[in-house]
């Protein structure tokens, strides 16, 4: 590993990267024509649901008008089209933040999974890595996720915040034409970044994805204790004691609240995950997330009562 980097992820990454890929091409065998008209933007036809179908593909509004051989509501599930080579930025936040826990490895687990579902559709794309400084490469899918590995562990120490109402301009600057964004970050920022993403691609017309990679204690603190938090990216001590702990539960539920209600009012598809395994539970999700992702591109909307 080249530059012997500070973060744990780099003794790991290889194999986390390699693990994903064989997860990713086990989810393509004997399917691949068929999820390529899944992850599609335009509608081709319709036909029976089959179990192991996403239940977001279903047309309830039709089912509940046909009626099946049993007697029943026949379920109708939606098949498109797939739209071939569009522009797709995958960004990964690599600022300390996500150097916690298993974030940042789950993280690289997610990113080849994506990868190759850009790769099966021959998107065009470029790797975004946020951290102390905005590192764009643009790479075939297929190197994207090792060139990621190089990039974060030839950086001596992590370090620097990842603001990202940056990443709408960075992204902006590298495609003129219609494209989409798939970001993979953790709950470490402001609401007010994620609205300010959000806002700044929907004017243009981008589509756009967030991957969120937490710790569990991310999701919910252990009932009582102790608590002492410091900013990973300035160094300030945010909260201490028992009492700490106690507001920190509450400024957690908040922060996860108001995060995740601004992904929901600018209409942008999410997943989160935690750890590895969570990552791994997820892949059907994060194909949802980027198939979502595409149908966004080149849809401008006004922001309506925000």
């Amino acid at each position: 590993m080249p530059g012997g980097g500070a973060r744990r992820v780099c003794r790991e990454a290889v194999a986390i990267v390699e693990m994903a890929r064989v997860h990713a091409d086990s989810l393509a065998v004997g399917v691949t024509p068929v999820r390529a008209r899944g992850i599609g933007l335009e509608w081709d036809d319709y036909r029976d649901y089959q179990p192991g179908d996403d239940f977001r593909l279903i047309d309830w509004r039709l089912s509940s008008r046909s009626i099946g051989s049993d007697g029943g509501m026949r379920l109708l599930v939606r098949e498109r089209r797939a739209e071939r080579q569009l522009e797709v930025v995958l960004a990964l936040d690599a600022s300390p933040s996500m150097d916690f826990g298993e974030k940042l490895h789950a993280a690289l687990y997610a990113l080849p999974l994506l990868a190759s579902l850009a790769g099966w559709l021959g998107d065009v794309t470029t790797l975004l890595i946020l951290g102390d400084r905005l590192t764009a490469l643009r790479l075939p899918p297929s190197e994207l996720a090792l060139a990621a590995v190089r990039e974060l562990c030839e950086t001596p120490e992590p370090g620097g915040a990842a603001d990202l109402r940056q990443v709408a301009r960075a992204a902006a600057s590298l495609s003129r034409r219609r494209a989409s964004l798939v970001l993979i970050t953790d709950l470490a920022h402001d609401p007010g970044e994620f609205e300010g993403l959000a806002s700044a691609l929907s004017a243009v017309g981008w589509g756009l994805g967030v991957a969120i990679s937490s710790h569990p204690s991310e999701v919910s603190l252990p009932p009582g204790g102790i608590a002492e938090l410091v900013d990973p990216e300035n160094g300030s001590v945010l909260v201490e004691g028992v009492d700490g702990w106690r507001l920190l539960s509450e400024r957690l539920s908040r922060h996860r609240a108001e995060v995740f209600a601004t992904l929901r009012r600018w209409a942008v598809p999410h997943v989160e995950f935690v750890g590895l395994g969570g990552c791994r539970s997820a892949a059907t999700d994060l194909a949802w997330l980027y198939r979502s992702a595409r149908e966004g591109a080149g849809r401008v909307e006004a922001a309506w009562d925000r």
